[in-house]
């Protein structure tokens, strides 16, 4: 089997459709699911269905829960060790106001951009909430 093909079936069992069940203590069970539309697929968010209630949480919320309840061997365990390739640059941001500001008033914000060149992290944008210079960034 060729490398691309093992990581094509991997990612397939990440993305496709997955149904379970966990059964309760006192009775009955939670059926969850994951990848039930395009939307939510590669598993952001996980469907949680028990007696007649039904409700929607995001994968980084039971992340969260698993890491409060781990202890620290196996909270080492769940933490991401591998690193992605993150790039930034800083920029300024000019915005023009059409209410709460002078109309036509031009307003510029420092800023730096963070952004996964491979597309698995949304962008962030960091700022330092001071104004800059103008004799910065003006010729």
């Amino acid at each position: 089997m060729e490398k691309g093909e093992k990581e094509k079936q991997e990612e397939s069992k990440f993305d496709e459709y997955r149904d379970m069940s966990i059964p309760l203590q006192g009775g009955g069970q939670i059926d969850i699911t994951v990848n039930w539309n395009k939307e939510v697929t590669p598993s952001k968010y996980i469907k949680l269905k028990w007696d007649d209630k039904e409700g929607v949480v995001w994968r980084g919320d039971l992340h969260n829960i698993m890491l409060m309840l781990a202890n620290l061997a196996q909270q080492k365990e769940l933490i991401q060790k591998d690193f992605a390739s993150v790039k930034s640059y800083d920029t300024i941001l000019g915005i023009k106001a059409h209410r709460a500001v002078e109309v036509g008033e031009e307003l510029k914000i420092a800023c730096t951009i963070q952004y996964d060149p491979n597309g698995m992290r949304e962008p962030k944008i960091f700022t330092t909430g001071k104004t800059p210079i103008k004799s910065q960034f003006e010729i």
